[in-house]
This record gives C-alpha cells, structure tokens and sequence, in this order.
C-alpha cells in the first residue's frame, strides 16, 4: 500500500479548497497512490483516514504534533 500524508493546520475560511484540490491532483497524477491520511483540523467532507488533533497556538508545535502522531499510530504505512 502507498499513502500520502496532508497534516493540516487550524480553521480554514474556505473549507478546505486547497486540500480539496491537492488531493484530486494526486488521484489524478498519482496512481500508485491507494490511501490519503489527513492529520490535524480534518475537514467533515473528507473520507479517507482520519487523525483529528486538537490544535496547538504555535505553527511549529501543530506541525510536530501532527507528525509524531502519524509516526507513532499502529496503522500508518
């Protein structure tokens, strides 16, 4: 199985338009590509799998968060 991995930040003002298109472009360009993992502030429209993470107040400090969730889930590829 091959994953790609979008860790996103706080609240979005467009629901997400630019996740939105990544992940099309990726389904689109990307074929050997089966799963999408979204981490952080998950939008309700996305239906792949889901690591919703409270958000921390520093940009850096969400990115790390994100990350060593993802790193240390029993499920990530």
């Amino acid at each position: 199985m091959n994953a790609a991995v979008w860790i996103v930040g706080g609240p979005a003002l467009d629901d997400r338009s630019d996740l939105r298109y990544s992940l099309r472009s990726v389904a689109a360009n990307c074929p050997s590509i089966t799963e999408a993992w979204v981490i952080g502030d998950v939008p309700g429209w996305f239906t792949g799998v889901k690591m919703p993470l409270p958000p921390h107040p520093e940009k850096f400090a969400n990115q790390r968060a994100s990350l060593t969730a993802f790193v240390n889930h029993p499920g990530a590829p």
